[in-house]
């Protein structure tokens, strides 16, 4: 084209060019072979091959980190004006022996875009034929592996473990990660995404150090944040690490509140610098400008900043003036961020002032439920956020009102399951389990999970003890063994052996950690092999990193109770409200003080029993808010199953409040 002309002109002959292609394509692309002589479809194909050699891969792109370079528009405009479909032109060229793998490639990515996985597999397949020994052939071809979506188990944080659509990440896609990383093992997208691919098939330990190196040679973003969640995992639970890299995302983004939460929940659980925290978590206030924060009054920024900065912990008259301040400033409408006022309970509940954190929490709590209410409930997350909201304050009936099915008429099965779950949980609340039984046995239909079977003859009808490690005084192991099924967390029979007169002498059915399964999954094998137990359940998030295994006396609880505001149920209530389910005549709760005894466990059953820098007893206060667990408990003792003997009697007949004073003056959360 000339130089000179009018961008008008240029743009007018651009607009006759490409209408003359398309008129051209078309034509050709119906004029059939004759024998020998090449017809229209092969004389397109080979044009839009060879016009094609400028064409970059993404996949090379992404692992040359350049920008990717689209060569000559020609093929696109063949590919574009068709009468037929371009794979079908692919097919032709690789049948007549002149396709290149980057044209197939480039016409697998269109197949792609347009929803034709299966052809883009196919294509990317014969590609990796044709030129086997380059990484980004392989690379691409898992990636379109991966993208398959298939029926599988998802979880969700409402329903727990349900039927939906996951990633194929099947062992092929594996081997063409692995075959790429084996060509180019120096390349960081390359290890980034055989990391990414390894942590999907469950191999964590694996995954790790080819990230950090991907990460390392190449720093971005995402790439920070997915190492954080990584090092955060219960399975790992390598703190330091997770709060380093979640810093780094914060620094570049400070906007970014995943990163923030992140920070806070690894920083807690690990090295506990409340300093190193607090800079970071106060950039919420003072990023304020217009609107009012208590910490633009200087006598609360000071008390605020010295409740972070300064060494030891608050004197009770500090916390007394610290709380007023911040009910007074609340009365005014100014009120600190809730991620910021979440670290403050944090604090104050780590130096033992339980009821001072608690009553800023309901503070959170009622602010929820007044900003909910002012804006379009339409969603189950959105709706989940404000039942969780009136639970918290006492006012379950509210809440199951919320989610009565008859003002949800979602098209979606997925959104009225999750409705449906929220309405039983709420209810439960008020000491009605049936609506949580019926959905419980309706999803065990639904999709049954290994070993539910195995759980349901084990407790319908039956007696069952729920046996927790803590020191109480009761010496009541042959009533324990008494009942029909007996329950513990872990499973430890030299503990169980030495402390016969407390415990009882058998174990049924355990329950484990996320990091207590994948430390002790060996011990846990032979045990279970052995017959010594029937049943090990594991949380619901360990479904992905270990339901390969396919072990039949292995399983994962499909639920939770999705309504806690803050965190998730403890261990005792976790396992009572996982039982509930199969319908048991009885669930008796023997030896857990819920924290008011003198020490947190009988010894020999677990090491280390005080808050410290990582300690998992921090996750009593970062993950669990034990006054509600506490109304909890006696929300399930009031549907007539859940019962206790011994001190948890005692413990459970006390009012909430009662129970907040008894746990601070007990001392055992210190």
């Amino acid at each position: 084209m000339a130089a000179g002309l009018p961008s008008t002109v240029k743009k007018a002959v651009r607009g006759a060019e490409k209408s003359a292609v398309a008129a051209g394509v078309k034509v050709l692309g119906k004029v059939p072979s004759a024998g020998s002589f090449p017809g229209g479809e092969i004389l397109l194909a080979r044009e839009a091959v060879n016009r094609n050699k400028g064409f970059v891969p993404r996949a090379r792109a992404l692992m040359e980190g350049k920008s990717r370079r689209q060569g000559s528009s020609l093929p696109l405009l063949i590919l574009s004006n068709l009468p037929h479909t371009e794979v079908e032109l692919a097919d032709v060229a690789d049948r007549e022996g002149f396709a290149t793998p980057d044209f197939l490639d480039r016409v697998a990515a269109r197949a792609a875009g347009e929803g034709d996985l299966a052809a883009a597999v196919r294509l990317r397949r014969r590609a990796v034929e044709l030129d086997p020994e380059t990484a980004h052939r392989h690379l691409a071809l898992a990636q379109t592996l991966s993208e398959e979506p298939q029926e599988g188990v998802v979880h969700d944080w409402i329903l727990g473990l349900a039927k939906g659509k996951v990633p194929a990440h099947s062992a092929e896609a594996l081997q063409h990660f692995q075959r790429a990383y084996d060509l180019a093992p120096e390349n960081p997208y390359v290890m980034h995404e055989y990391g990414a691919a390894l942590v999907a098939s469950g191999n964590v330990a694996e995954a790790l150090p080819l990230m950090e190196m991907a990460v390392l040679k190449r720093p971005q973003q995402n790439w920070f944040l997915e190492l954080a969640e990584l090092y955060r995992r219960p399975d790992v639970a390598k703190f330091e690490k997770a709060m380093t890299y979640y810093e780094r995302v914060f620094e570049r983004d400070p906007k970014n509140m995943k990163a923030l939460s992140g920070i806070i929940n690894a920083g807690t659980r690990g090295p506990m610098d409340w300093a190193r925290i607090w800079r970071s978590v106060r950039t919420l206030e003072t990023r304020k400008k217009k609107s009012p924060s208590p910490y633009h009054d200087p006598d609360l920024r000071d008390q605020l900043d010295q409740l972070f900065w300064r060494d030891g912990n608050p004197e009770p008259d500090q916390v007394e003036t610290l709380v007023a301040g911040l009910q007074t400033q609340a009365n005014i409408d100014s009120r600190l961020h809730p991620t910021a006022l979440g670290v403050v309970i944090a604090r104050l509940q780590f130096a033992r002032f339980f009821a001072a954190g608690f009553a800023l929490r309901a503070q959170i709590a009622e602010q929820r439920t007044g900003e909910l209410r002012k804006r379009p409930v339409d969603s189950p997350t959105k709706l989940r956020q404000l039942m969780k909201a009136h639970t918290y304050l006492d006012d379950a009936e509210t809440a199951a009102g919320l989610a009565d099915a008859r003002f949800w008429g979602s098209e979606d099965p997925f959104e009225a399951l999750q409705i449906q779950k929220m309405h039983a949980d709420a209810v439960l609340m008020t000491g009605d389990a049936e609506p949580y039984i019926k959905y419980s046995r309706k999803a065990r239909k639904r999709m049954p999970l290994t070993a539910d079977d195995t759980m349901s003859k084990l407790i319908k009808g039956k007696r069952v003890a729920l046996v927790g490690p803590a020191e109480t005084g009761d010496r009541l192991g042959e009533v324990i063994d008494g009942f029909d099924v007996i329950v513990r967390p872990r499973y430890q029979p030299e503990f169980i052996a030495e402390n016969r007169e407390a415990q009882g002498s058998r174990t049924d059915i355990t329950y484990y950690s996320g990091q207590d399964l994948t430390s002790l999954f060996e011990s846990i094998t032979d045990a279970a092999e052995a017959g010594e137990v029937k049943v090990v359940n594991a949380r619901p998030f360990s479904h992905a990193a270990h339901a390969h295994r396919n072990l039949p006396w292995l399983r994962f609880y499909r639920q939770d109770f999705s309504l806690c505001f803050h965190g998730g149920s403890l261990g005792i209530q976790r396992m009572a409200y996982d039982l509930l389910q199969f319908e048991p005549a009885e669930i008796c709760v023997f030896n857990s003080d819920l924290y008011t005894g003198n020490s947190m466990f009988t010894t020999g059953w677990r090491q280390g029993d005080t808050f410290a820098p990582y300690s998992h007893i921090n996750d009593i206060v970062i993950s669990h808010d034990v006054k509600w667990e506490f109304k909890f408990m006696k929300a399930l003792m009031s549907t007539g199953i859940v019962t206790a003997q011994g001190r948890a009697a005692e413990v459970l007949a006390q009012t909430p409040d009662e129970y907040v004073r008894a746990v601070e003056e007990a001392g055992v959360l210190r």
